[in-house]
């Protein structure tokens, strides 16, 4: 296995990870981007190089340490004063840093780990650099003392709200089409899944969910038979409630009680013939139910032929009540 390979299988198990793992990652990468930031608002406008030599105190000289470089960390430790010659640290390394956490995870909640979350990310720390190194540069010409005034700090903050605003505005309006495109796809998958699942069904064998779960042989096998009050045992009594609010698609945020959740696996497995397993977190969003009707086959009525209708409804932040439905004629023929 090569290199590329290793690395898109890393990508791939970090992508899988937790959204508040991905939270804290990007606020770290925000933060070493940040004091990359600060480097270049220092030396830019003094004409000096970013690359070389390394950071260094502005007061005695010292390399700064790894620790160093994550200003809001250093600051915190050591109240604000150089852990070498305990000189007081400019209050502007903390607040640039602060500002580009506090915009890339801002994008990353509004954008999810997409492409256009990193585009926004980037765009917006090169605008937050441009800013401080043209309020830093007008410093210099100003006045002799280095740093910020706290006036060119709220200034910065100003200009940075009116840019970045309404391009995060675009952004969000655009990530929410992003997020309904993808909630549609798999509201696709989830069709196709269970039309896949019937096809191993003899045909003569096929019926709804409803019969399945509710109007068993046994009584015993009704997945709501001990449920007397609430959506449960509406559900149980009303054939249209049924429909309206029965789903098979179940995730740990959203699966039935114990007792409800072990009956309907034990006849979700005598009706497939395989164990049920639940959706990875993020599907509770979605409802699905199936209905199955007979179909008379006049030029072949021998075979017996049902028309399987598969709904799948998305209730989201970013889509509410959206209806996906699929049909298959399924045959023994």
């Amino acid at each position: 296995m090569n290199l590329a390979e290793n690395a898109l299988e890393l990508l791939e198990a970090f992508l899988m990870l937790p959204w508040f793992v991905h939270l804290g990652v990007v606020a770290v990468f925000a933060g070493l981007m940040g004091s990359f930031i600060n480097v270049c608002i220092w030396r830019i406008p003094r004409g000096e190089s970013i690359v070389w030599p390394r950071s260094r105190c502005t007061s005695c000289g010292h390399i700064l340490d790894a620790i160093d470089l994550l200003p809001i960390v250093t600051y915190l430790a050591t109240l604000g004063h150089c852990r070498h010659c305990k000189a007081k640290v400019s209050l502007r390394y903390v607040i640039v840093e602060f500002i580009n956490v506090g915009l890339w995870t801002t994008s990353y909640l509004l954008l999810g780990m997409t492409r256009a979350f990193l585009i926004v990310g980037a765009t917006l720390s090169a605008l937050l650099a441009l800013t401080g190194i043209t309020l830093m540069t007008r410093h210099i010409r100003s006045t002799s003392r280095s740093g910020f005034t706290f006036i060119s700090v709220i200034m910065a903050m100003l200009i940075l709200g009116v840019s970045v605003g309404p391009f995060l505005s675009i952004a969000r309006t655009g990530f929410l089409g992003s997020t309904k495109n993808q909630e549609y796809i798999k509201a696709y998958a989830l069709c196709v899944e269970k039309i896949e699942e019937l096809r191993g069904i003899p045909a003569r064998n096929l019926i709804s969910d409803r019969k399945i779960y509710i109007e068993t042989e046994r009584s015993t096998d009704n997945i709501f038979g001990d449920e007397f009050f609430g959506d449960y045992s509406r559900m149980r009594e009303d054939k249209k409630y049924f429909v309206e609010k029965f789903s098979d698609v179940f995730t740990e945020q959203n699966k039935y009680p114990d007792n409800v959740m072990d009956r309907f696996k034990r006849n979700f497995k005598k009706y497939y013939g395989f164990d049920y397993q639940l959706y990875p977190s993020g599907y509770e969003v979605f409802r699905r139910i199936t209905e199955v009707t007979e179909v008379e086959d006049k030029d072949h009525p021998q075979y017996t032929t049902r028309r399987v209708t598969v709904t799948v409804e998305v209730n989201s932040k970013a889509t509410k009540g959206r209806k996906f439905q699929m049909q298959a004629l399924l045959s023994d023929h």
